[in-house]
């Protein structure tokens, strides 16, 4: 019997459940129940982010949240008019919590990260609000906040980011942090010719927010040029996805693998780096290196994977039959992947790029979990086809994760110069 609150929630919607994939007569599957509770049962350790988030960045934003909540309250507001009431309170609550990230987290912390996202938001928001403000008494023109947009645009047209750098690891997370920062700004969608001044405005503030940490993750940086080198180890390291990709067949005796699960998760990415192996030089290459050592390190996981049976095919017996794969072994394999994360994290504490590869280790871990979970709710009633499918993708991520976590050596050592 069921013994936790979330065995019981879990429990329960296994009885409420029905139509779709649903199994039209039942199938007792009630051992399965204890590997299952077990294999969810195991902790995944917590990675930080990979970006650091200084002091001088996240007292940049809170001074620009000070600066906003000052225009704001210079303006008098109408007594009448009561829509805007609770956005200093607001404002307040989320500079408090960027002020308490400052003092009481680390760089890496996800708290911070959330404290910046917090003031990033308080400032878009109040500003939206001093500009409809402004209109509302003529303060303020379409044409002027058309202007304001522009300019803000046009920097982030023009802007071009200086790729310097001493340590790889360093320089290839935080330079792509910026590329992605700056690619944001960039994609801004321009307001249509009938779009009001806070369209204009949200739009504007929302281009200064990404150029500002776009300039704060380029602090990070400095050192000598790194453009060609890093250039040469993205196009060396697509080569070695490719030739990982090749030596992957996705196939045996004419059923899926359990590499294929893993792998269509990725295409989007692996057919970029395909590209990149032809030469083509993209516009964010830090951001793209970043990818491939995490494509480079879950890859390793193709060749053992490549022998496990996918059955996709539900009306293939035979290949149902010739997998070996139970819910009997998704505990050790999320103990395995578990424990090569952490021992990554302890050999690499300090390292940003080992760090990305093992949050997104992890991110495939709670992948597997919530394919788990997903068993648990229909334990009993899914068809064989599905429920052998899904016992096969827990699997495979959590080998994935194992193998990636595992290759973390090696792949600092390919992503330098």
């Amino acid at each position: 019997m069921p013994s936790t609150r979330r065995d019981l929630l879990i429990a329960g919607g296994a009885l409420a459940v029905g139509g779709g994939y649903l199994q039209r007569r039942r199938i007792a599957r009630s051992p399965d129940w204890p590997s299952l509770r077990r294999t969810s049962s195991i902790d995944i350790p917590e990675i930080p982010h990979a970006e650091r988030i200084t002091d001088d960045h996240l007292e940049a934003a809170i001074g620009e949240l000070d600066d906003a909540l000052d225009a704001f309250e210079s303006r008098e507001a109408d007594p009448v008019d009561q829509r805007h009431d609770d956005w200093p309170d607001r404002s307040r609550e989320d500079r408090t919590r960027g002020e308490r990230a400052l003092t009481e987290t680390d760089p890496t912390d996800e708290e911070r990260h959330e404290a910046l996202s917090a003031v990033n938001a308080s400032i878009r928001r109040l500003q939206t609000v001093i500009v409809t403000i402004d209109e509302e008494r003529d303060d303020v023109t379409t044409e002027e906040t058309e202007a304001r947009f522009s300019d803000a645009e046009d920097r982030a047209q023009t802007f071009e980011i200086d790729y310097r750098g001493t340590d790889p690891s360093e320089a290839i997370i935080h330079l792509a942090a910026a590329e992605r920062d700056l690619g944001r700004a960039r994609t801004r969608t321009r307001p249509d010719a009938l779009a009001e001044p806070m369209t204009y405005a949200r739009g504007a503030v929302y281009i200064d927010i990404r150029l500002r940490d776009t300039e704060r993750f380029l602090e990070l940086t400095d050192g000598p040029s790194i453009e060609d080198p890093l250039l040469d180890t993205l196009s060396t390291m697509a080569e070695r996805i490719d030739g990982d990709l090749d030596a992957t067949s996705l196939e045996r005796d004419g059923a899926a693998t359990a590499a294929y699960a893993v792998y269509r998760d990725l295409v989007p990415r692996f057919f970029d780096f395909a590209e990149v192996a032809d030469g083509d030089s993209p516009d964010d290459p830090a951001d793209r290196l970043r990818q491939a050592c995490w494509l480079r390190a879950v890859s390793t996981s193709f060749s053992p994977l490549d022998t496990v049976v996918y059955p996709l095919d539900t009306d293939d017996d035979s290949a149902l039959e010739r997998v070996e794969t139970t819910p009997d072994d998704l505990p050790d394999a999320k103990r395995a992947a578990v424990d090569a994360v952490e021992v990554a994290a302890a050999d690499h504490p300090d390292d940003p790029l080992a760090t990305e590869i093992l949050r997104q280790a992890t991110d495939l871990v709670e992948r597997g979990d919530q394919t788990v979970d997903n068993m648990r709710s229909v334990i009993n009633r899914a068809e064989t086809p599905f429920w052998v499918r899904q016992t096969i993708e827990a699997y495979a991520n959590y080998v994935a994760a194992e193998h990636a976590a595992e290759a973390v050596e090696d792949v600092l050592a390919e992503a330098t110069w």
